[in-house]
């Protein structure tokens, strides 16, 4: 909660607490150095990227001796591996400026393990003194397909991930018109939570996307008050 409030200031620009975050965000650097690496998987895996851990000296081939080549550079560098976890971890994490974060609203959710982002800007044309407003498209990488059309969200710019695809989705405000009190994701919501793949600020997504929160906009320090703290996993 103290986390929460510090940082609600620097980049967080609504006012309502997320529906889930991912693990480990802003975390300090002492925390993910005491972390287990099965946990740094999980974590790596949510912020998508999970990949192959890159190690020098490592030759292409499928003969005998290439591949003996490999297995004894391998067995001498494995030792490096969680070094590297931990320091990809910690540049995932970050938030060095307010300028890697992006809020938008979910567009389209159609891909696996994606979502198209529209993000609304407005500018002031000088000589027609008039604000205009332009709208950006941004494809996200959402690992578990929790997002749908109408959330707000807010992304992380991290390193490319796809072709045209450099984001990953971080925070999950859920959408405020929702008006069906029926959602599929309550079940994996609270399965992934409970394997503290991520973090839940409220217990359910029902209370959060109630249009109550848009209304009470001007209670905000009251609806902040009643984020519980979020511990870190062991």
């Amino acid at each position: 909660r103290e986390r929460y409030f510090k940082t609600r200031l620097k980049w967080r620009q609504i006012v309502r607490p997320p529906v889930y975050t991912m693990p480990l965000l802003e975390a300090d650097p002492e925390d993910i150095d005491n972390t287990d690496v099965e946990y740094l998987l999980k974590v790596l895996k949510s912020y998508g990227g999970l990949c192959k851990l890159t190690l020098k000296g490592y030759e292409t081939g499928q003969t005998n001796k290439v591949l003996r080549r490999n297995t004894l550079r391998y067995i001498h560098q494995r030792h490096m591996i969680p070094r590297i976890m931990r320091d990809r971890v910690k540049r995932l994490v970050t938030v060095k400026s307010k300028e890697q974060i992006v809020h938008g609203v979910v567009v389209s959710h159609g891909m696996k393990r994606g979502v198209v982002i529209a993000v609304r800007r407005r500018f002031y044309v000088s000589k027609l003194n008039k604000w205009f407003f332009k709208t950006r498209r941004f494809k996200a990488h959402d690992e578990f397909n929790l997002c749908r059309e109408g959330d707000e969200v807010a992304i992380k710019s991290v390193r490319r991930l796809g072709p045209d695809k450099s984001h990953t989705v971080i925070e999950n405000y859920g959408d405020p018109l929702l008006k069906s009190t029926k959602d599929d994701r309550a079940e994996r919501l609270k399965q992934l939570v409970d394997e503290q793949v991520i973090l839940c600020v409220e217990p359910a997504y029902i209370e959060l996307a109630k249009p109550k929160y848009r209304k009470q906009l001007h209670q905000a320090n009251e609806i902040l008050a009643t984020v519980p703290e979020i511990p870190l996993p062991p």
